[in-house]
């Protein structure tokens, strides 16, 4: 028979303990009790009670406040495109990318030491220094 006052887990024990006959691990008494408390609250058909008066979109939702029937979704905070390596949809979600090994090459000109000497550089692929040429 279903309880009506049903306890909080008892998280002041380990719900794994050794025991120290057998030298092994056992789900802890007490936890297992506490599991066949709420599987007597909850019944045959599980936890279906309960109600809901209203939800409410948070931040970056789309939907307001719903009282019965209604629908919260992503709210628009962009356009959708493609931005650098990456491609997001109309919600700011990122929808696909570049593979790192197809990754972003830059190429930095570093300045000439003296009036007659050449520029460097430095060329940097996925993050990585992959070629250099000193200035002079």
């Amino acid at each position: 028979m279903a309880t009506t006052r049903f306890q909080p887990p008892p998280t002041y024990a380990m719900p794994v303990i050794e025991d120290m006959r057998t030298k092994t691990m056992v789900f802890n008494p007490i936890w297992l009790k506490w599991f066949l408390d709420l599987s007597q609250n909850l019944g045959i058909t599980g936890a279906s009670s309960g109600s809901v008066s209203s939800v409410t979109a948070g931040p970056g939702l789309a939907g307001g406040v719903i009282t019965s029937v209604g629908t919260i979704s992503l709210k628009s905070v962009g356009t959708a495109g493609t931005y650098g390596t990456v491609t997001t949809n109309q919600y700011g979600q990122v929808v696909s990318g570049v593979a790192e090994a197809t990754g972003l090459s830059l190429t930095i000109v570093t300045a000439k030491l003296t009036p007659a000497g050449a520029n460097g550089s430095m060329t940097f692929t996925n993050g990585r220094l992959t070629a250099q040429t000193a200035a002079t």
